[in-house]
């Protein structure tokens, strides 16, 4: 698990995902996490609950999901970031959780490939094969 610095919504606050939170995501959204990755299929509702669960450590978790809604929309109208912006955060959120694999984590986080990394997501592969 990776925690992301994400500054959307105020100074230094940060977001992530453990078994428990992605577990939390899984209920709201209604459908497993891996099939959600696997299809593309992001919704804005999907979004919305990552980060309302991925944030639920700020603000002693009284943000809701009208918070965020609102928050992202102020930010889409002054022009300062665009909707995908909110998009890749989201996914990179869930790919930092390590539950998609080595392989996942390490495209998402290029800067931390080392040779041993690179042995590792060879070895992950060769399992998967």
């Amino acid at each position: 698990m990776k925690v992301l610095s994400c500054n959307y919504f105020g100074t230094n606050e940060t977001i992530y995902f453990n078994v428990k939170r992605l577990a939390e995501l899984e209920t709201a959204i209604n459908k497993p996490i891996m099939s959600m990755m696997s299809t593309g299929n992001l919704s804005l509702f999907d979004m919305i609950q990552i980060y309302t669960i991925g944030m639920q450590h700020i603000d002693n978790g009284r943000r809701t999901q009208d918070f965020y809604e609102e928050k992202i929309q102020e930010l889409i109208d002054s022009d300062e970031y665009e909707l995908n912006d909110f998009i890749q955060t989201a996914v990179k959120v869930l790919l930092a959780s390590g539950v998609f694999g080595k392989k996942a984590y390490y495209g998402a986080f290029p800067n931390e490939v080392t040779p041993t990394v690179e042995k590792k997501i060879a070895e992950e592969e060769e399992t998967k094969n």
